[in-house]
């Protein structure tokens, strides 16, 4: 019977040394560095993780054109498609930033109603092409969805990015004489202008709301505001009749202002844990 008191006290003595190395009561510098997270009392955890995400969306423009447009042309749609990849880090679920490279599409066509001036048949012009961005995005959580885990939340965001490449080169002032082409015996000259600025930054505000699909998987959905100067592209037409008749003018340009609209999906790192003392 002793010696099972005795084995009994060696092994409480042997539990109680151990509990005293656990890392709540070694000095910081001496704690274990774990990437999980711990149960300390009076400690404050925080963490930080990486992020890839790639978004898919829809951006929406808008035109300003000359008065009586409407009876001389039309424009394309104005709808173009939007693709995003990310690179990013997470503060605690508060913080984030983020870059990557971002695909804006360019699409500002004309097409001239039939009419006299063309001898009754119509025609598109104007450009279209692709411009790739680098970002670079700051965002900070206004509203949690879910207050226990606050897995699912409400971001605002803001930024810009800087132009690093288009496809093909954006034109600019560049005339095109289609007097020979349209072969209309009453116009004496017909000239359209396409302007194009290659827009070297943009601003971008956006808001998002996001939720989990398993621990490390993420589902966003989104809307930006882009911001470029106004005009960036424009459609210059310049018509003169040969029967004395006035010239017409009219010009169709892009708005400075656009919005983006989509998805993005986004896959996490595990997590990485620091805390502090509350004391």
């Amino acid at each position: 019977m002793r010696e099972y008191l005795f084995l009994w006290i060696c092994m409480l003595w042997a539990l109680m040394g151990y509990s005293q190395e656990d890392e709540y009561y070694k000095v910081p510098e001496k704690r274990h560095k774990s990437h999980e997270i711990e149960n300390l009392p009076n400690l404050d955890s925080k963490f930080s993780s990486f992020y890839v995400g790639v978004s898919g969306a829809f951006k929406k423009s808008y035109q300003a054109s000359t008065p009586d447009f409407s009876s001389f042309g039309s424009n394309s749609n104005s709808f173009n498609d939007f693709l995003e990849l990310n690179l990013g880090i997470n503060f605690n679920n508060t913080y984030f930033a983020e870059t990557g490279i971002v695909r804006l599409k360019n699409n500002l066509v004309t097409y001239v109603f039939p009419s006299p001036i063309i001898g009754g048949w119509g025609f598109g012009v104007g450009t279209d092409n692709k411009q790739y961005y680098v970002p670079l995005v700051v965002k900070r959580r206004v509203l949690s969805l879910n207050r226990i885990t606050k897995n699912a939340y409400i971001n605002v965001g803001f930024g810009g990015g800087i132009l690093v490449g288009s496809a093909p080169k954006m034109v600019h002032n560049k005339v095109l004489e289609l007097n020979g082409v349209l072969q209309n015996p009453d116009l004496s000259y017909f000239n359209v202008t396409l302007n194009g600025s290659p827009s070297p930054i943009y601003g971008e505000v956006s808001t998002e709301i996001k939720g989990n699909v398993t621990e490390r998987l993420e589902i966003l959905v989104f809307v930006k505001g882009l911001f470029r100067k106004s005009g960036y592209l424009s459609n210059s037409f310049e018509a003169v009749y040969l029967n004395g008749n006035k010239a017409v003018y009219h010009t169709v340009s892009e708005k400075g202002a656009s919005v983006v609209f989509g998805l993005q999906a986004r896959f996490n790192s595990r997590k990485f844990y620091r805390y502090s003392s509350k004391i």
